[in-house]
């Protein structure tokens, strides 16, 4: 197990990055990072996210704000505000993207907002739990710690899908929400049952950024720590662009890293 602490998102995935090529396999199970400041874009930051997107782009995958979208529907909600997450995006946004490559099983992003309840009616599992977080804080006594979507089935409670599929999507199973009322934020703790590093997992910080700040701005809060769980952790060697990643790329950002403090 490793855990890390870091401010920003990117430099929270850099130093996962950098433990990550110090494990025989590159691989780690159960690791942990903790984000202060999961909103905060700084230059370091945004140099690291740039040049992350750069190996992307010439290993010919997803760059991060596509990754992110397939977690929370920031267009959309740019553009709309609630409305374009609940129901702009599932109705008219999800099925021109649902058969593109990576969404034939679906997006994170339209599982949260159309589910099934335990009585197996169909429900808005996100906007279920912004209602419930709003009429907690209407009254004293505010429950911190009731706010869980699953992500590997489609219930707003956390009840499992048992898929017969045993690879791909869902790689994310479960989020997390804890109201600290005192400071006016929102914390969020992700759980990953795997979790490709290179390909994925910076693209995964800012889309749950992305959530997390979406609820907070909707109760008027602000985000507080995000912690996302990978149980299984990788570098995944065996594509061309887990073999990019090399120390030349770790030594050239954490140069920048060095000189910006």
């Amino acid at each position: 197990m490793k855990s890390i602490s870091e401010e920003t998102r990117a430099e929270a995935w850099l130093a996962a990055v950098k433990h990550l090529t110090t494990k025989e396999d590159r691989r780690e199970l159960n690791l942990v990072l903790e984000i202060l400041r999961p909103d905060l874009t700084t230059p370091l930051s945004k140099f690291i996210e740039i040049e992350v997107d750069k190996c992307l782009k010439d290993a010919d995958l997803h760059p991060l704000q596509t990754v992110a979208e397939t977690i929370f529907p920031a267009t959309e909600y740019k553009k709309y505000g609630p409305k374009g997450v609940f129901e702009i995006y599932p109705k008219e946004v999800f099925p021109l993207i649902k058969s593109g490559a990576g969404n034939i099983h679906g997006t994170y992003a339209h599982r949260l907002v159309r589910g099934f309840d335990y009585k197996g009616n169909p429900c808005n599992p996100l906007e279920n739990c912004l209602t419930r977080m709003k009429s907690e804080l209407a009254h004293d006594g505010t429950k911190k710690s009731i706010y869980e979507l699953s992500l590997d089935g489609t219930f707003s409670i956390p009840i499992s899908r048992n898929d017969k599929k045993i690879m791909g999507f869902p790689c994310l199973s479960h989020v997390s929400f804890k109201i600290c009322s005192k400071n006016k934020l929102i914390h969020l703790t992700a759980i990953y049952r795997s979790q490709h590093y290179i390909a994925k997992a910076l693209g995964n910080l800012l889309g749950l950024a992305r959530l997390q700040g979406f609820l907070a701005h909707e109760l008027k809060f602000k985000p507080g720590v995000l912690v996302c769980h990978a149980t299984d952790a990788s570098l995944e060697p065996q594509t061309n662009f887990g073999k990019a990643i090399t120390n030349e790329l770790i030594k050239h950002l954490e140069e920048k890293r060095i000189g910006n403090h």
